[in-house]
């Protein structure tokens, strides 16, 4: 992993560009031992920062609540899921680490959204994946059907058709809209053509 010192000079450098709100990716986030001091520094330079962390669910266990202003929680399987693709999960599920890090959000009113890729390896799973999140209740949810743009060769026999993807998609934001207030959803990566009717949900394209 990288020094704190590291992460310390690439804020500096960032700063000096004028950004002033950072989001924490990795790897997951949580699994680096001074994350809170990276969040301080953040702060210190300006308190009016904003501060998202990206994590798979480990962020309950981290002392830096008081520091952040939103999460963003990869959720790709659902808790009841009976096939999980252990290639792409092989440690399985990741609800109930999920599940307390939404609940100490939601204690401290942080900001919570979530990130769904689809695939292949869990389209047809996609049921459980939307039961757990109108159990979540996030503000945002953002699903990303797999794309190539990184010559991610291998989920190349992942993707999926556009002609399966539409009517499964269009479904699950009628469920998800009927069963929670005030929420959005974004889907990436799919032209408007492709979602006649839903555009609005299109997010990052032009």
């Amino acid at each position: 992993m990288f020094s704190l010192n590291y992460i310390k000079k690439q804020i500096d450098f960032e700063y000096e560009y004028g950004i002033r709100d950072f989001e924490i990716t990795g790897g997951e986030p949580s699994e680096y031992n001074q994350l809170r001091e990276v969040c301080q520094y953040i702060k210190q330079k300006n308190k009016n920062s904003k501060i998202a962390v990206i994590t798979n669910g480990g962020l309950w266990k981290c002392n830096v609540w008081n520091l952040i202003d939103e999460i963003l929680v990869s959720y790709h399987v659902g808790k009841n899921d009976p096939n999980i693709n252990r290639y792409f999960f092989p440690l399985g599920h990741t609800y109930e680490k999920v599940k307390k890090t939404i609940n100490i959000a939601k204690e401290n009113n942080i900001l919570i959204r979530t990130n769904t890729v689809l695939g292949m390896y869990n389209i047809n799973s996609i049921n459980y994946i939307i039961d757990d999140l109108i159990f979540f209740k996030p503000a945002i949810i953002n699903f990303l059907p797999v794309n190539l743009f990184d010559n991610t060769d291998s989920l190349l026999e992942n993707t999926i058709d556009y002609n399966k993807l539409r009517p499964i998609l269009k479904n699950n934001i009628d469920k998800l809209k009927y069963n929670l207030n005030n929420i959005f959803i974004n889907i990436r990566y799919m032209p408007f053509c492709d979602m006649e009717g839903y555009e609005q949900h299109i997010l990052g394209q032009l």
